[in-house]
């Protein structure tokens, strides 16, 4: 439930918002490995948005309740937790057509059922996980600040972070090995993230249309407090893309350059990059004041890479699809 309180028209935007669900979850038949859980979840949730002459400022505070019930084995758990959010976002327009975004925030997560209560052999990730009824909610105390900037056909957007996670949950590789499957814990631990993201371009005008060129750089690093890197951490990512925009009809290919991964946790393998090409051809079909029909054909990995994503479990037996190609059709009303 959502209760508007405030201006929305005038620049004083309030919402309060209230939520509330019940979750059966379990893992039976052939792959038996967790017991039914019961989870209830409420919470309470108070956002602000103001435009101010100075700035524009956003706020929310949410309050979460989690109660799980589950079983490992023979023995029955009743665990709750309760955890404050919070919020904070200030933007200002300065000149030469330059934006600036600061962020603050703190929010918690409860651990989820499968974190607590896992118990036994996940024949679809090839391994065995146990779950730990002792962990505790995570924190994250996150700063990022971006920096938007466009003027003559120029743009340029570029952000950067900083999270320190108490008590961060992941799965931790027991080094030791179960019937040809390894075996692993939720566990948790303290870590830091820190990344960065940027994308600069051009548009030029064409007889028929626009076309735009930009490229793009994301990265992240993951390491724990106590040393050592986190694992399934994203690799560096360079994106370029090629857009050309002609009356009703987008032609845009994408080429991503997926780097080497090799800042890996314990129990994790080196993952080798590769090089995507894609290309999507869009013609939008005006049928009414209101609706449209938009047809596209599509191509992914036209070079047939042999890819594999480094963040999966299952990296080595499932690899990225290969070349395929597409049609897709979507009304619009």
């Amino acid at each position: 439930m959502k209760l508007d309180i405030g201006n929305q028209a005038g620049g004083n935007r309030q919402n309060v918002t209230i939520n509330a669900s019940q979750e059966d979850v379990a893992i039976i038949g052939k792959e038996a490995f967790m017991k039914p859980v019961d989870s209830q979840m409420l919470s309470f949730g108070y956002f602000l948005c103001r435009e101010l002459e100075v700035m524009d400022l956003d706020f929310g505070v949410r309050l979460d309740q989690v109660s799980r019930d589950g079983a490992i084995g023979n023995s029955l758990h009743d665990i709750s937790e309760s955890n404050l959010s919070t919020a904070l976002t200030m933007g200002w327009d300065v000149a030469n057509n330059v934006g600036i975004t600061l962020g603050i925030s703190s929010v918690a997560r409860a651990p989820s059922e499968i974190e607590l209560f896992m118990n036994g052999t996940h024949l679809a990730a090839a391994r065995n996980e146990f779950g730990n009824v002792n962990l505790e909610s995570e924190r994250s105390n996150n700063l990022d600040f971006s920096v938007g900037y466009e003027n003559n056909g120029y743009f340029v957007n570029a952000s950067v972070y900083a999270n320190a996670v108490d008590d961060y949950i992941y799965i931790k590789n027991r080094g030791t090995v179960t019937k040809g499957r390894p075996n692993v814990d939720y566990a948790q631990a303290d870590a830091d993230f820190n990344g960065y993201e940027f994308e600069v371009g051009r548009s030029f005008s064409t007889n028929n249309g626009e076309l735009q060129i930009s490229y793009g750089r994301e990265e992240v690093v993951g390491t724990f407090a106590s040393g050592g890197n986190v694992p399934r951490i994203t690799p560096i990512k360079n994106v370029y893309r090629f857009a050309l925009e002609q009356r009703d009809v987008t032609y845009d290919i994408k080429i991503m350059d997926v780097q080497k991964e090799d800042d890996i946790g314990f129990g994790e393998s080196v993952t080798d990059g590769y090089t995507m090409v894609d290309f999507d051809i869009r013609r939008s079909i005006a049928i009414g004041s209101d609706e449209e029909l938009v047809l596209s054909v599509f191509g992914r990995n036209l070079m047939d890479e042999k890819a594999r994503n480094h963040t999966s479990y299952v990296k080595n037996e499932v690899p990225l699809a290969g070349r395929n190609f597409g049609i897709k059709l979507n009304f619009n009303f």
